[in-house]
């Protein structure tokens, strides 16, 4: 059994690493001295790098009783998530509830809330999102998560719209990430910033954050921060098809696939089959406008013109026989 420091550091492994330095993530491979530690950083990487089968394979249980088998229960609802996989989903969430109970009432019991928080942002869940998240109030989580914690926040208040109130707030935690370290906190925090300039119609400064994401995202080939993000990051990725042209096959090809499996598995969570009737794009535009976009904006997120974004809901609307954006909410997640 690890200690309760060692458990805490295990919690984001890659995130102590520079993944930004060329065989980085081998040599910390070959460096681990504890079996959980390896697998640890390996089904990351598999997740991280698109290999989402691998992930899966790599995240069965058993699951220990302790904070190790908080973050293997979290990439395992993300890799299910984009393959579509409810089942698997539904029982690692199982998993994480019992998890939970089982921590309950010691400090530790912060992960698998701040796990459950993770899932219900990315399923832009806000109602069961536990509120010390969204007013980030973050004093329960030990000083190694709390710069990435920051990102739920932030994504929070993207989709309401708060654009200038994400800026601010990134900016300063960036200000506090140390140099060359906390690979994902300064992925994920500078997509965000990307997003909120995207936003304020400020693209040429946007660059700059997805530049400062891409730095460390494209050595080590994690794809999945991109694939995740790719409808609010649009055109803004064009300079790299000539930039890192195998790391963007790599994002092209996913996101299609995840396009198309993430539909299956929100149909399989909601228990409503209308997003069938909808092609990849009229779900990216659906998705988008449910999640609280204008119509510029998602213009702007999908690197299309107003007029498209208006037909493409048009077409939306007739085929899910709705006449407003909020119907959307009752069809799309």
């Amino acid at each position: 059994m690890e200690s309760e420091e060692q458990c805490w550091q295990t919690v984001l492994w890659l995130n102590t690493l520079d993944v930004s330095r060329p065989g980085e993530l081998l040599k910390a491979a070959e460096a681990a001295s504890e079996p959980f530690q390896r697998q640890k950083l390996h089904m990351e990487c598999a997740y991280f790098s698109g290999d989402l089968k691998a992930c899966i394979a790599l995240t069965r249980g058993p699951y220990p009783q302790d904070l190790r088998a908080g973050s293997t229960l979290l990439l395992r609802m993300a890799a299910s998530m984009a393959t579509g996989d409810y089942a698997i989903f539904s029982e690692a969430l199982k998993t994480l509830k019992s998890l939970a109970q089982c921590l309950n009432g010691r400090p530790e019991a912060v992960i698998p809330e701040l796990i459950q928080g993770i899932i219900d942002v990315s399923l832009y869940n806000w109602q069961s999102c536990p509120q010390w998240i969204l007013s980030r109030n973050f004093d329960r989580l030990p000083q190694q998560m709390k710069l990435y914690a920051f990102y739920l926040p932030a994504k929070y208040l993207l989709v309401q719209g708060k654009y200038e109130e994400v800026v601010a707030m990134i900016r300063t935690v960036l200000t506090l990430c140390p140099e060359h370290s906390e690979a994902l906190t300064q992925i994920y925090l500078n997509l965000m910033l990307t997003i909120a300039l995207v936003g304020l119609q400020r693209r040429e400064e946007a660059q700059k954050p997805l530049d400062a994401a891409m730095v460390w995202m494209v050595p080590a080939g994690f794809v999945m921060p991109v694939v995740e993000h790719y409808p609010a990051l649009g055109n803004l990725l064009s300079p790299y098809d000539t930039l890192a042209p195998d790391f963007m096959n790599k994002v092209n090809q996913l996101r299609i696939e995840v396009g198309y499996h993430f539909v299956e598995f929100h149909n399989k969570l909601t228990h409503n089959t209308v997003t069938h009737l909808l092609t990849p794009r009229e779900y990216e535009v659906a998705y988008l406008a449910k999640a609280g976009y204008r119509n510029q904006e998602i213009a702007n997120a999908l690197g299309i013109s107003v007029e498209t974004v208006k037909s493409y809901l048009q077409v939306v609307y007739e085929k899910l026989y709705i006449k407003s954006r909020k119907e959307l909410e009752k069809q799309v997640m």
